[in-house]
């Protein structure tokens, strides 16, 4: 196995790590496991090209890790997370947790069906695919840090309720609104991209 595919595959028990420290109040692990991930998310495509071992499946394997770490992580928040979700707006961020995950789950039928009848990657992009990768690693993130922050964590008050982390949990609320609606929006692109070659055989 490459050391590409080593760094991309790491991520998912860096996630698992993410959830674990966050439920046992470890701020220090929980956000150095989740900068781990961002700079693997960002380091396996270079190292990939800088050893000559990039490929398509290569880069199906990326995408896919980045599925099950991105919509794991959010649905970890919605079925372990719901205290952490109350400092947020809860009648906002729940419905679009459901909706992300919908999107997710369109998302992933794409991805299988690539998987076992391609190796081209190139079908696998889409016009929302990395933009929207990014925005969500940098939502999960932020949100991690709010929360570790609010429970007191590296000393801060708890619970502080100065406007800087007012405004930081409307903007997080608002932000996984909006990032519900590109998931669904990608979901949407990844079935029509789905459907194309058996309309072109027709």
């Amino acid at each position: 196995m490459s050391l590409a595919n080593v760094l991309t595959l790491s991520r998912i028990p860096l996630a698992a790590a993410v959830v674990w420290a966050w439920l046992q109040d470890l701020p220090g692990i929980t956000l150095a496991c989740m900068a781990a991930i961002l700079i693997t998310d960002l380091l396996d495509g270079r190292v990939a090209r800088a050893t000559g071992r990039a490929s398509d499946r290569g880069a199906l394997l990326d995408s896919g890790v980045d599925w099950v770490v991105i919509y794991g992580l959010y649905a970890s928040l919605l079925f372990v997370g719901s205290n952490a979700l109350a400092l947020l707006n809860p009648m906002l961020v729940i419905p679009a947790l459901l909706v992300t995950l919908i999107g997710g789950v369109l998302i992933l039928v794409r991805h299988v069906r690539l998987w076992r009848t391609t190796t081209s990657a190139a079908r696998a992009k889409t016009r929302w695919g990395k933009p929207l990768g990014a925005v969500q690693y940098g939502w999960l993130f932020t949100f991690f840090v709010y929360t570790e922050m609010l429970r007191g964590g590296f000393g801060w008050p708890s619970q502080d309720a100065t406007p800087l982390w007012y405004w930081t949990a409307h903007l997080l609320s608002w932000g996984v609104g909006l990032l519900a609606v590109l998931a669904l929006l990608h979901g949407w692109e990844n079935l029509k991209a789905l459907a194309a070659p058996r309309e072109a055989k027709s």
